[in-house]
């Protein structure tokens, strides 16, 4: 693979130490992309690195087209390094794994504005230097929306096509082995939608998916799925009522699986967060809903070290102004505990959230309440109890703050 380097425009770092989007019932994929300006920037995943400071990758559209960026900060938030990736259409960072020798970035690309979007795998190393990059697509369009480390080595990627299958999107789910190279491909759904936006790999071995489809009932149905560790449909089954409802998050607790995501069926507002638990065949345990008279949605769920969960998302009902980045915590049995809004008078919203080695929370997202219109990646350190410690806010635009040389990684293809 060919790899140039060239100067870019300035990263500019814009901090805060102090203490989005109308909702539509889409994905959050989709509803930060309906409303993108060719200027904003979007974190979609953090994670918690090693050296207890954290991991960001997201898109940024600062020159007119979509490329990727990997953003590393110290415990503090304070930035220590970033590399931009991109070709010559949109490139988009979705999600990230941390592995021994580096970080693993699964999301999509387009090299042509002629063509259509292919799933992208990209590996760097410590640093964020590219070691390797593989694309996925056939004649339509191919996009991965979440990665998971598989359990005999490699990668599992979900997320959806509809260059083959049955309907006209279908969940996609591709295992690569350690060097990017495709082991299987598997293309689950019906005659109509199915969207994957969430993995995770069970203590067996297998893998559990969750999103939405509309092929089961004229709406959205929450849709979860469980293959082996070769792709092969275990079971699926769908969880909704008589409106939308779709998934955006699951993880394994217990040998049973947790899901966040939206509900207009159930709830207080015209959307609502959901919370469902299943057991390990599929069979609704209990749902439970959180919201105020407006809109509210989860992007993100996290089992807790003491127990409970911990869910990140956006609200409309409560908070300062537009859209509030959500925080709430449940116990076990998915009752509220607490919640807390961030933002400001723009719209805030958060995509990912992890308890962090002290016990508190690290959220990453999008703001457009501390620039001038344009959205901005958005980091949010809590502690335990979901009090503010400190926020940052990452940008490529305002030149007379300080600004700092980047440097861009063309993607070979």
């Amino acid at each position: 693979m060919m790899i140039m380097w060239k100067k870019y425009k300035g990263i500019v770092i814009v901090f805060y130490i102090i203490i989005h989007f109308l909702s539509c019932g889409s994905n959050p994929v989709k509803r930060f992309m309906d409303v993108l300006s060719m200027s904003d920037d979007m974190a979609f995943s953090v994670l918690e690195t090693e050296d207890r400071g954290f991991i960001i990758v997201g898109v940024t559209y600062s020159e007119g087209k979509g490329d990727i960026y990997l953003i590393k900060t110290d415990s503090s938030g304070d930035l220590q390094w970033y590399e931009v990736f991109g070709g010559k259409g949109d490139d988009v960072g979705k999600s990230i794994l941390n592995i021994e020798d580096g970080y693993i970035i699964a999301g999509w690309t387009r090299f042509y504005e002629t063509r259509g979007y292919d799933i992208l795998l990209l590996k760097t190393d410590l640093q964020g230097k590219v070691m390797w990059q593989r694309n996925f697509g056939g004649r339509g369009d191919e996009m991965a929306l979440s990665l998971v480390e598989a359990a005999d080595g490699g990668y599992v990627i979900a997320g959806w096509t509809n260059s083959t299958g049955n309907g006209k999107k279908d969940v996609s789910l591709i295992k690569a082995d350690d060097n990017g190279n495709i082991v299987w491909h598997k293309t689950l759904g019906s005659d109509k939608d199915e969207v994957a936006y969430s993995i995770c790999r069970t203590e067996g071995g297998e893998y559990i998916v969750a999103g939405w489809t509309s092929s089961f009932s004229k709406n959205k149905d929450v849709y979860v799925l469980k293959v082996d560790g070769n792709g092969k449909l275990i079971w699926q089954n769908t969880y909704g009522g008589e409106k939308d409802d779709g998934a955006y998050s699951v993880k394994e607790v217990g040998g049973e699986y947790i899901v966040t995501g939206w509900t207009k069926s159930y709830g207080a507002g015209r959307d609502d967060v959901l919370l469902l638990k299943i057991d390990t065949e599929g069979n609704l345990l209990w749902r439970n809903t959180f919201g105020g008279r407006h809109n509210e949605s989860g992007a993100y769920v996290n089992p807790l070290k003491e127990g409970g969960y911990i869910i990140a998302g956006w609200t409309d009902s409560e908070g300062k102004g537009g859209d509030d980045v959500y925080l709430v915590k449940t116990n076990s049995r998915g009752d509220m505990l607490w919640y807390k809004t961030f933002g400001w008078l723009g719209n805030d919203l958060a995509s990912s959230v992890q308890q962090t080695a002290d016990g508190g929370y690290i959220i990453a997202g999008t703001t457009e309440s501390y620039s001038r219109g344009d959205r901005e990646v958005y980091l949010i350190k809590t502690d335990r109890d979901g009090n503010l410690l400190w926020h940052k806010i990452f940008s490529w635009k305002y030149e007379e703050t300080e600004i700092l040389v980047k440097r861009f990684t063309s993607l070979g293809r």
